[in-house]
């Protein structure tokens, strides 16, 4: 239910980002993407996924160093 909540307010930053491109200061659409992005399934979720995986297989590799 959580990832469902985040990609709601990630489609919602996305729309807010992209109309804040129409003002006179677009840096604020670009902020708003970029927040989206993190909230998005492919933001920190995936970061935080690659780095655990990472992790993992150092830790299995640590294992089999001091097994042989």
């Amino acid at each position: 239910i959580c990832a469902v909540l985040l990609t709601i307010a990630s489609v919602i930053l996305a729309v807010l980002g992209v109309a804040l491109f129409f003002t006179p200061t677009p840096i604020g659409g670009i902020v708003f993407l970029f927040l989206a992005f993190l909230l998005s399934p492919y933001g920190l979720q995936a970061a935080a996924g690659s780095l655990l995986w990472a992790l993992d297989g150092g830790k299995s590799a640590l294992y089999r160093f001091l097994a042989s």
